[in-house]
């Protein structure tokens, strides 16, 4: 992309640079701005510097008179081993290079501003007023999303775009030559990378004028959490944002977190109140009512649901019925019987007795 290729020649920049005038970076923090591209292209090499006048210096656009008396001191006394022609012809080089590539990205952002301004009115257009969201990450988080509908929670849309960590393999060896082994904790790779970059640099911007994302980067910073991962989750809060304007199609309010919410739900209620006014019995009566509508008439019978005023009817439990124990009065009751005498058929009873008392003779 463009960006990539400008951000590799300001470092090809840089290498010459530290072979030629190494004590300009220690001054200036951008190679690529205006006036440091004006000072390099009149003057390449230090030596050149430290022989231009101070009047002809300040004559450079957004260059101050110290800075410039700092620079031709410090270009007087330089280190750099390489200042011969050659060295002038391959940093002027460089600085076209970087010139074209600057007209070639402004030109690509009149391109995109045009065409978001070419999109049709709706909801997509609220992240705009998103503090940090600027055109080029309106832009490309339009052209991925396409359809906010696509996305059921800001979860989903925040793992569409991989912003979320992942443990991965480590390999290869550290700073002091040892070997890795494990696993560490990187975020995702998943995810498209023009996105994830512009929304890194929008992350870097809100923590600075979006009051939500710069409570929460305040917060993990003063919990010990290192300065990348602090922006991974400025990136998350970032996308919730864009998810809620977008679904919600409303404004970014910047004090909507810091709001009670007492006086939130008091709004709501005072919104719905609105809708229906408490005056109109009709109007109570379908609140407490669900079913079908008396306006619309369908086309067949159906069953609709009652008022929710009729109380339910009790139900009725079954209780056991007591059993009562019944008196026995032993004076009518009969006699215990033996097994033998139930067996005994009635008329055996007198000659088994006979035959008992002849074998007792």
């Amino acid at each position: 992309s463009s960006a990539k290729q400008r951000t590799r020649l300001i470092n090809q920049l840089h290498g010459l640079l530290a072979r030629v005038f190494p004590e300009l970076a220690v001054h200036v923090t951008d190679l690529s701005a205006n006036w440091v591209l004006s000072l390099l292209e009149k003057y390449p090499t230090p030596d050149k510097l430290a022989r231009a006048k101070p009047e002809t210096l300040i004559k450079i656009p957004h260059l101050a008179a110290d800075m410039a008396e700092t620079l031709r001191s410090a270009a007087a006394q330089s280190t750099g081993s390489n200042c011969g022609p050659i060295a002038a012809e391959l940093i002027l080089q460089k600085v076209h290079a970087i010139r074209q590539e600057q007209a070639a990205f402004a030109a690509l952002a009149d391109l995109v501003e045009q065409a978001w301004q070419a999109l049709p009115e709706g909801p997509a257009r609220r992240i705009r007023t998103i503090p940090g969201i600027g055109l080029q990450t309106s832009a490309a988080l339009v052209a991925k999303i396409v359809s906010i509908d696509r996305f059921a929670t800001p979860t989903a849309l925040i793992g569409y775009f991989g912003i979320f960590p992942e443990e991965v393999d480590v390999s290869g060896t550290d700073r002091q030559g040892n070997p890795k082994k494990g696993t560490e904790i990187h975020m995702s790779r998943k995810g498209n990378d023009l996105v994830r970059r512009l929304l890194y640099t929008a992350a870097q911007c809100a923590v600075s004028w979006n009051p939500p994302v710069k409570a929460l980067f305040a917060r993990q910073r003063a919990e010990g959490k290192e300065y990348n991962l602090c922006l991974g989750r400025c990136m998350a809060k970032l996308l919730r944002q864009v998810f809620a304007v977008w679904t919600k199609d409303c404004d970014f309010d910047p004090d909507f977190e810091s709001r009670p919410k007492v006086i939130a739900e008091s709004a709501a209620n005072e919104s719905v109140a609105e809708e229906v006014p408490p005056t109109d019995p009709a109007a109570c009566e379908m609140k407490t009512v669900v079913g079908h509508k008396k306006a619309v008439k369908p086309h067949r019978k159906v069953v609709t649901t009652t008022t929710g005023k009729i109380s339910p009817a009790p139900t009725a439990i079954n209780e056991p019925t007591p059993v009562l124990a019944r008196a026995v009065d032993r004076r009518t009751a009969s006699p215990r019987r033996s097994h033998r005498d139930i067996l005994t058929l009635p008329g055996e009873t007198e000659s088994s007795s006979a035959e008992e008392q002849l074998d007792k003779g």
